[in-house]
């Protein structure tokens, strides 16, 4: 992983970054009583004992997540701070289709099921003008009290919709 930050004008700050990750050796099941492609069940290697699945943990997943990271933060002031973060990434997993032959399992490779590829945040902090030090009810009187130390905050998350695989069988 790498960021870089760089100080800006009025408060403001930006931050971009490239985040990764590899996984390897992750465990998944291998069926390996499945028969050959156009085979059916007189190709399965085990149909002599039994034509149902003969599932095998195994060390056969791997996953890769790559993401470009953007950010702008307004530290507070004046009663305002605000944060505005993007993200887009990529994660990508081969265990992910539904090729079942155990010899063609490195087909698989594809958009990893819970990934979302657009990540949109934004925060908002406005400290409300009321009470001790600020610019409205500023006396040390009852309503400065009750009206002072006010904030109203807002949050928005958006993203893209989650991949699925198109499939099909006969």
């Amino acid at each position: 992983n790498a960021s870089m930050q760089h100080l800006l004008p009025y408060e403001h700050s930006i931050t971009l970054g490239y985040v990764a990750s590899r996984q390897r050796g992750i465990t998944r099941n291998l069926n390996e009583n499945y028969g050959r492609l156009g085979g059916g069940t007189a190709s399965q290697p085990y149909r002599e004992i039994t034509t149902a699945a003969i599932n095998v943990q195994g060390n056969y997943g791997r996953v890769n997540y790559d993401s470009f990271q953007a950010s702008v933060n307004r530290r507070m002031a004046n009663g305002l701070q605000y944060t505005v973060a993007y993200t887009f990434a990529k994660a990508t997993d081969w265990w992910a289709g539904t090729i079942p032959q155990p010899e063609y399992r490195y087909l698989n490779k594809g958009d990893q099921a819970n990934s979302n590829p657009h990540l949109f945040n934004a925060s908002v902090i406005y400290q409300l003008p009321f009470g001790s030090g600020r610019k409205f009810l500023n006396s040390s009187g009852v309503m400065s009290r009750v009206a002072g130390g006010w904030q109203v905050n807002a949050f928005l998350t958006a993203r893209s919709g989650t991949p699925f695989t198109v499939t099909a069988s006969n």
